[in-house]
């Protein structure tokens, strides 16, 4: 027996597995770029700023691809982040 997915269960299940990703590029930014100490409120901080910003360009950037107007990503990309 199949189990059927849904459309809501699969977003879920993709904004779990890019999450871990975008940490982690968010961690080198900041250190070893940016020099913020890991554990700071700052490195911490931005880590989530970064996480957020990758988050909306990638849905911006799909949004695009696939013919969604500006008003329409901005809406759906502002609605994610809260």
């Amino acid at each position: 027996m199949s189990q059927k997915i849904s459309p809501l269960s699969s977003g879920i299940y993709a904004h779990k597995t890019v999450y871990r990703s975008y940490t982690g590029y968010g961690r080198l930014v900041s250190e070893k770029v940016l020099g913020i100490s890991r554990g700071s409120l700052i490195g911490r901080l931005f880590v989530n700023f970064f996480v957020f910003l990758m988050s909306g360009v990638v849905h911006a950037v799909v949004h695009h691809q696939i013919g969604l107007s500006s008003r329409a990503t901005l809406r759906v990309t502002c609605t994610v982040g809260m």
